[in-house]
C-alpha cells in the first residue's frame, strides 16, 4: 500500500504533467528539450539495454521469491528501487572504469549515510496535506540551490537554501522519530526488516549488470574507433580484441585512439598475440 509521501509524489507528478500538457507556452518552451531527452534515451540499442536490465532485475525477484525471500508485499519496495536506484546507476556505471568502483558506488548508494536517512524518513511521513505543499516547495528550493552553484554571486543566496533544506531534514526526522516512539507498537517490524533488507539485496545483485553494461559500452567504443581507421577490419579480429579483453572492464576503458592500431591485425590468432601485448603493458 502506498504511504502519503508515495501518493503527494503521484499526485504531483501528474500536476506537472498535466501543465505540461494544457499549458501552451510551456509546451512551446520545455518541449523541444524534453522531445530531446526522450529521442536520445529511447534510441535502440538503449531500449535493448533497458529491456535486459528490467529481465535481470525480475529474474532475480522471480528466483527470490521461489526460495520464498521475495512477495507480492515487497513489490512496490523493488519497483522503486529498480526505478530509483537501479536505472540512475545503469546510466552512471558507463562512466566507471573498474569493477570496485562500480561496487563501491552501488554500495553507497544502498548503504550510504543519505540512503540511511532516506530510508529512516519514509517510516512516517508527514499528513498528506503536508507532503502536497512540502515536495513542490522542497523541489523549488533544490532547483534553486544547484542555479546558485553556477556564479559566485549567489554564494549567499546558495547558503541560505541550503540551511533550509538541512531544517527540513532535522524535521523529518524528528517528526519520523516522534511517530516511531508514540506509535511503537504499530511498527511492523518483521516488515521493516525485509524491506530494509531488499534496499540492501537487491542494489548488489545489479552489480554484475552493471558492470557488464560498462564493459560492453567501452569495448564498443574501441571497436568503432579501429573500425573508423580501419574500415576494413575483419570481424574475427574485433572477436579477438573483446575477447582478448577478457571481460575485465580496467582493460577495455584503458583502450584509447593510441590503441587504434589493435584493429590493423591480420587476422584472429595475430589479433590476440597483440592483445595479450597490450595486457602485458596495461597490467
Amino acid at each position: 500500500m502506498f504511504n502519503n509521501r508515495e501518493i503527494a509524489t503521484a499526485v504531483f507528478l501528474a500536476v506537472v504533467v498535466a501543465m505540461f500538457i494544457i499549458v501552451p507556452q510551456l509546451r512551446r518552451s520545455v518541449g523541444p528539450a524534453v522531445r530531446g531527452v526522450v529521442k536520445a534515451t529511447f534510441v535502440p540499442r538503449l531500449i535493448v539495454v533497458f529491456s535486459a536490465f528490467l529481465l535481470w532485475a525480475s529474474g532475480w525477484i522471480l528466483l527470490a521469491s521461489v526460495v520464498g525471500l521475495w512477495d507480492v508485499d515487497l513489490l512496490k519496495d523493488s519497483i522503486i528501487i529498480v526505478l530509483a536506484l537501479g536505472f540512475p546507476m545503469l546510466l552512471r556505471s558507463v562512466r566507471l572504469t573498474s569493477g570496485p568502483s562500480i561496487a563501491r558506488n552501488v554500495i553507497i548508494e544502498s548503504l550510504g549515510l543519505t540512503a540511511l536517512l532516506a530510508f529512516y524518513i519514509n517510516l512516517a511521513p508527514f499528513p498528506l496535506w503536508a507532503e502536497l505543499i512540502a515536495q513542490p516547495l522542497l523541489t523549488l528550493v533544490v532547483a534553486l540551490q544547484a542555479l546558485s552553484k553556477t556564479k559566485n554571486e549567489w554564494a549567499e543566496a546558495h547558503s541560505v537554501l541550503s540551511g533550509v533544506l538541512i531544517a527540513s531534514g532535522v524535521i523529518a526526522l524528528v517528526w519520523t522519530t516522534a511517530q516511531i516512539t508514540l506509535h511503537f507498537s504499530e511498527v511492523d517490524l518483521l516488515g521493516l526488516l525485509r524491506s530494509f533488507t531488499l534496499s540492501v539485496a537487491l542494489p548488489i545483485v545489479l552489480i554484475p549488470f552493471f558492470y557488464l553494461t560498462a564493459f560492453h559500452a567501452f569495448s564498443e567504443v574501441a571497436l568503432v574507433r579501429m573500425k573508423l581507421r580501419n574500415p576494413n577490419m575483419p570481424r574475427r579480429v574485433a572477436w579477438a580484441i573483446w575477447l582478448g579483453l577478457g571481460l575485465r572492464l580496467s582493460l577495455a576503458a584503458k583502450l584509447t585512439s593510441r590503441h587504434n592500431v589493435l584493429g590493423e591485425a591480420r587476422g584472429f590468432r595475430d589479433a590476440l598475440r597483440r592483445m595479450a601485448t597490450f595486457r602485458a603493458e596495461e597490467s
